[in-house]
């Protein structure tokens, strides 16, 4: 190459480097701890590459706040002071921190909790109205449906244990208890608030001779299914829960959405926003498939002989 050739090569570098996309940061804030990081995070980052935003045209500022409110709160300014270009919310508590933090930066809320017209995030599902739109799961009887699933496996079921996080908001809980009320279920309500609450939870449950038990959904349970389903495999407790995770890892059975499927889902709305669409627009996902995921081997431990309708409803039997 000649000397001419060369310098007009450099003197373009700086104008073609100019034309590229910029890479768009994403915030990502999660409750839990960073031991479920990998799943979620490749997860998330599949659903961003589905609408054009994989690497080199978007960059994921991940922040775990491992179960501590102060520092998902930490987290959430961080993200807003540093302008990202639109942020991730995994439940109710981050929902209502993000909204508090910024109008202007758009929010995507991950929340399988929480109403979200009841709770005054948005308009309506299908117009949100604001800078907050997202993936929710607002279907009341649900619960019922759990409840229901646990009843097959446990037809003496009488007296109900319930783990429930309080920051996750009432709207599963008085489901759940309006369910048991019908079918003459005693209910016991125990909060379990953060991963290391859930051993004492399940003990109580034993201590009072709960028949069975159901944890509601929560990102406690949705990042530590391995914890919950030693527990209460160990001291025999059938549980059911909302993450089949649960049950891959041993838990008696779970009826739910696969969080790789919720979080890929989670990052193709993300997506949606980074190429246009605005929150206030943009209609609200729901989850689109579930699962029940039934430990075969779990059942036999625990001397429970499932029915073959129940079984054969199953998408997965773990042996």
């Amino acid at each position: 190459m000649n000397r001419r050739a060369l310098l007009l090569g450099t003197l373009a570098a700086p104008s073609l480097a100019r034309a590229q996309p910029a890479v768009r940061e994403v915030g990502f804030v999660h409750p839990g701890a960073g031991d479920a990081a990998n799943t979620r995070l490749h997860a998330f980052a599949a659903g961003l590459q589905s609408q054009g935003f994989g690497e080199g045209r978007a960059s994921i500022v991940a922040r775990w706040a491992e179960n501590d409110p102060a520092r998902l709160a930490n987290s959430i300014d961080e993200l807003v002071q540093r302008k990202v270009s639109v942020i991730l919310l995994v439940g109710r508590p981050a929902t209502l921190l993000g909204r508090k933090a910024t109008q202007t930066i758009p929010l995507v809320a991950l929340d399988l909790e929480s109403d979200p017209v009841q709770s005054g995030f948005i308009q309506s599902l299908s117009r949100p109205g604001g800078n907050l739109t997202g993936l929710y799961f607002d279907f009341p009887e649900f619960s019922g449906k759990l409840l229901q699933l646990l009843g097959e496996a446990v037809p003496k079921l009488k007296r109900l244990a319930v783990l429930w996080d309080p920051g996750s908001g009432t709207v599963p809980l008085e489901s759940l208890k309006a369910a048991a009320a019908e079918r003459g279920v005693t209910v016991t309500v125990t909060p379990v608030a953060k991963p290391d609450d859930i051993e004492s939870a399940v003990k109580l449950a034993i201590a009072v001779q709960e028949d069975a038990a159901i944890a509601l959904s929560s990102p406690v349970f949705g990042t530590e299914p391995k914890r919950l389903a030693t527990i209460v495999r160990t001291v025999g407790l059938p549980l059911i829960s909302q993450f089949p995770e649960y049950a891959q890892a041993g838990g008696l059975m779970a009826y739910g959405i696969s969080i790789v499927d919720l979080f890929r889902q989670g990052g193709e709305v993300v997506g949606k926003v980074l190429a246009g669409a605005s929150p206030a627009d943009l209609p609200v996902e729901r989850p689109s498939r579930f699962r029940l995921v039934i430990n075969l081997s779990t059942a036999r431990t625990m001397g429970i002989t499932l029915p073959g309708v129940l079984l054969a409803r199953a998408d997965e039997l773990v042996e």
